[in-house]
């Protein structure tokens, strides 16, 4: 386990945990709101926000709930960005590309190949919890 923790002031400005999968912790403000949390969550990962303002916390789980409704959205422009990029390719540059498995489409490098990007199936809360589940 990894801790990475920075303080300021009184509150946590800043905290990354890592045990055995990808975990981000980030401090909720009025700013921020929970996007690190929402970009968990379209990227399929874990996180946890923390406030010691309970009213940043109702906000953030309001605004994480209302915004995780278009997760589906960012995911679909991501893919329909990478396309688009990858179309502007030269033909020389497309020769140069790998094959994203999971996706049947070209992509730039080898890390890609096996990235599957999945849309949400549901986005739910249960004792402060966001629970999300994922199309195969």
């Amino acid at each position: 386990m990894e801790i990475d923790a920075r303080g300021s002031g009184k509150s946590l400005s800043f905290c990354c945990i890592n045990i055995d999968n990808i975990f981000c912790v980030s401090r909720l403000t009025r700013e921020g709101l929970g996007t690190t949390n929402l970009a968990c969550i379209a990227s399929e990962r874990n996180s946890i926000g923390v406030d010691i303002d309970p009213e940043i916390v109702v906000l953030a789980n309001q605004w994480i709930k209302k915004k995780g409704e278009k997760v589906n959205t960012i995911v679909d422009r991501r893919i329909s960005d990478h396309l688009n990029f990858i179309e502007s390719l030269s033909d020389e540059k497309k020769s140069k590309c790998y094959t994203n498995e999971p996706h049947n489409f070209l992509v730039k490098t080898r890390q890609e190949t096996a990235l599957k990007i999945k849309r949400m199936k549901s986005l739910s809360m249960n004792n402060g919890t966001f629970i999300s589940s994922y199309e195969d």
